[in-house]
């Protein structure tokens, strides 16, 4: 399963400690040392958001753009946690190493003595992350307090399935499996709701070297033996990204589109939708041998997708393909505006600067 998916903090003595208070749109993310953010989280009695970033992470950029400017998320991280920022290739190499950080965006959620109390890994929507917070904040999403939990409620299915996802994010995926057959066998017929899930966390699980044809087959088999149940959203999701592989990427909008009927506001399927239509974009620029009808497609797919994908930073991606797209039918006018709109978005993008050189006519 796919696992989906900046408000002001008062000025109050924070010049006189080294930090800087963010705008009233934005997270407030501490510019101390690590130590200083340790100190004033003590002081506080707060927690610690480390968010382990790198110049390269797209991902990273749509966190801060789409989630970290969510009045509500403001709102709630800066009341009730510290914030601060490292890049991971940086000056924050010791700490992710600490931490075991290995993919980015990764969040690492530290006591005000730096000991780690939870993980966010990945980038998940403003609406998810608020309620991931709120759990970490109030000590409810730990892997040892749903170990307790279970313990505590040993037939209680939801609290099986619980920690066999917490568990599985920790990497634990054989002690997953038994908390996930636990729950097929006490309720075969899905009647409490949590055996779908479980059958198909276990189906993930089962073989990590089969086929994306295997996987699609077993995923398939599961939403017609389990219609009309919550599985559908992630079974479809995780069905989207494994069509692609066997070049069957109009099957994933398919499923996007039947998606959108019953979730139209959802911003995970937008921007997997936008991605539809951006690859199939990107395939035309990469094509050395394309022709101008083909061309013509691409920039009208990119047209098609850039709904899906305005005011995030992939917006900023589409924007440089249409840029090349343009540039292959010698319209500069087009080609310089679209780069121009990509870099923005995000002004430090070597690939984004190389196109702006390129249109341009600069080295």
């Amino acid at each position: 399963m796919k696992n989906y998916y900046k408000v002001a903090l008062l000025l109050v003595i924070a010049l006189l400690m080294g930090f800087k208070a963010a705008n009233a749109e934005e997270i407030a993310f501490e510019k101390g040392s690590f130590n200083e953010v340790l100190a004033k989280a003590k002081t506080q009695n707060k927690i610690v958001m480390i968010d382990f970033i790198t110049d390269w992470c797209i991902w990273c950029k749509q966190l801060d753009m789409r989630v970290y400017t969510n009045k509500e998320v403001v709102d709630y991280a800066n009341a009730h946690q510290v914030n601060w920022k490292t890049d991971a290739e940086k000056e924050g190499v010791d700490l992710a190493k600490k931490y075991n950080v290995t993919g980015f965006p990764t969040l690492v959620f530290v006591d005000a003595d730096g000991n780690e109390i939870d993980k966010i890994v990945g980038f998940y929507p403003a609406k998810d992350f608020l309620e991931m917070i709120k759990k970490i904040n109030d000590g409810k999403s730990t892997l040892t307090y749903f170990q307790n939990y279970q313990k505590n409620n040993p037939a209680d299915l939801k609290a099986n399935l619980d920690l066999a996802n917490k568990l599985i994010e920790a990497g634990k995926t054989d002690d997953a499996a038994k908390y996930l057959k636990y729950i097929i066998e006490q309720d075969a017929q899905n009647a409490a709701g949590y055996t779908d899930d479980a059958e198909f966390n276990l189906a993930m699980l089962s073989d990590k070297n089969k086929k994306a044809e295997t996987y699609i087959a077993d995923v398939n088999a599961l939403l017609i033996k389990y219609p009309e149940t919550n599985l559908e959203k992630d079974a479809k999701f995780f069905l989207g990204d494994k069509y692609p592989e066997l070049k069957q990427e109009d099957e994933s909008l398919k499923l996007y589109n039947e998606l959108a009927v019953k979730y139209p506001d959802d911003e995970m399927l937008k921007i997997y939708t936008g991605f539809y239509y951006m690859g199939k974009a990107r395939s035309v620029m990469n094509d050395s041998a394309a022709t101008k009808e083909q061309i013509a497609d691409a920039l009208n797919k990119s047209e098609m997708g850039m709904p899906y994908l305005t005011g995030g930073i992939f917006e900023a991606s589409l924007n440089n393909i249409k840029s090349a797209l343009y540039y292959k039918l010698g319209d500069m006018e087009n080609a310089k505006k679209s780069v121009d709109r990509a870099i923005e978005l995000w002004p430090d993008n070597k690939t984004y600067n190389k196109q702006k050189n390129k249109v341009y006519g600069t080295k």
